[in-house]
């Protein structure tokens, strides 16, 4: 199960990174998207601040310190809620909400195989 949980923590932390540092830097794609989904571009930078800091903390917690790996899981998995509640407000056809409903399961898959390698 911790080969499960290394795995499927470092997909979503790569997943992670590579939608965190463009909102982070305020990328043109991604301002053009925080303007789509009508969120202000100095929130988007935040998400994207979560994001990558979601991205350390999941495979600093996965190898080194379990409980580390489960908090992070939980700040995606509601992130990424709102990520679809996001597409979903502006009717984004269903390729637009793919990606986060694809990271929403793996936050979930790594937050249960946290909390088991917890017990």
């Amino acid at each position: 199960m911790t080969i499960a949980a290394i795995v499927i923590s470092v997909i979503l932390a790569l997943l992670l990174a590579a939608a965190g540092i463009p909102k982070l830097l305020g990328v043109a794609s991604a301002t053009s998207t925080a303007d789509h989904l009508q969120v202000s571009s100095a929130l988007y930078r935040v998400i994207g601040a979560c994001e990558c800091a979601a991205s350390v903390g999941l495979i600093v917690g996965s190898v080194w310190w379990s409980p580390l790996a489960a908090a992070a899981a939980v700040g995606v998995t509601v992130l990424m809620i709102g990520a679809v509640i996001a597409h979903l407000r502006v009717k984004d056809a269903a390729a637009k909400l793919a990606p986060a409903l694809l990271a929403l399961a793996l936050a979930v898959a790594a937050l249960v195989l946290a909390i088991a390698r917890l017990s």
